[in-house]
């Protein structure tokens, strides 16, 4: 009856033996694990930082473009005002043309 005992506590003796080397690999394991959350933690804050970026940017360049429109919207209001002004001038120029052009006929007429 020994000799079955001492083979059964041999057995548990291997199985402790087994149980030591799974629990040195558990705890690489649970290392490599730490460092990989360690890791996606870095990742995520990396990521948050970045969207970060690319929303101020997006505000930024939404500010840029609103402002340009509204000042495409002036130049287009002055432009508007060059024109009118420019058809006056022209009136004014037509005018002051065929006004001329009757006191040089009046002139070379008269001599």
């Amino acid at each position: 009856m020994d000799g079955r005992l001492e083979a059964i506590d041999n057995r548990f003796d291997k199985m402790d033996g087994r149980l030591d080397k799974m629990d040195g690999r558990l705890d690489k394991m649970d290392g490599r694990l730490d460092k990989m959350d360690g890791r996606l933690d870095g990742h995520d804050n990396q990521f948050a930082a970045i969207r970060g970026d690319i929303d101020n940017l997006a505000m930024a360049t939404s500010q840029q473009f609103a402002h340009v429109d509204t000042q495409f919207e002036l130049v287009h209001d002055e432009l508007g005002l060059i024109k009118e002004d420019l058809a006056v001038v022209k009136d004014v120029v037509k005018d002051h043309s065929f006004r001329i052009s009757r006191l040089e006929h009046r002139t070379s007429t008269a001599a």
